[in-house]
């Protein structure tokens, strides 16, 4: 139930604030591409969350263009 909780919470969040702010979705995962550098957040489900309570972890990032995509890539 946590995780579906997080899911409608995030599609709300992009549908009524980051898409119109140019922000792409893929999963718990936003990105925005900026002249030269990403802005890219993603949102960790806790394994501390219960059927009471959602909690969630904001990774917050930014890359730079200028660094090849080797230097880039994420992990979560």
């Amino acid at each position: 139930m946590a995780k579906a909780w997080l899911a409608g919470l995030l599609s709300e969040l992009h549908r009524e604030s980051l898409k119109p702010a140019s922000f792409r979705k893929d999963g718990s995962t936003f990105v925005r591409d900026r002249d030269g550098y990403t802005e890219r957040f993603n949102f960790q489900g806790s394994s501390w969350s219960s059927a009471a309570e959602t909690l969630f972890y904001p990774n917050v990032g930014v890359e730079f263009a200028e660094f090849g995509p080797a230097e880039r890539d994420w992990v979560y």
